[in-house]
């Protein structure tokens, strides 16, 4: 993963986010930071957050 690459998420282990039904949906890495990615995911925002990007680990993304 690097800086403003496409992405699709395609797991997640955070309870939130799959209520949110972020699984499937698209977003720009917009951090990384060790081993999590920031994601902001199109047409959502991650109110907890303050850049409003979702966090996952690599091997719950897809690069595109």
């Amino acid at each position: 993963m690097y800086n403003s690459q496409r992405v699709r998420v395609i797991a997640t282990n955070k309870s939130t986010y799959s209520q949110d039904g972020i699984i499937g949906l698209y977003g720009i890495v917009v951090r990384i930071t060790g081993t999590f990615v920031a994601v902001r995911i199109d047409g959502k925002y991650n109110e907890a957050s303050a850049f409003g990007g979702y966090w996952f680990t690599s091997n719950e993304l897809e690069g595109m």
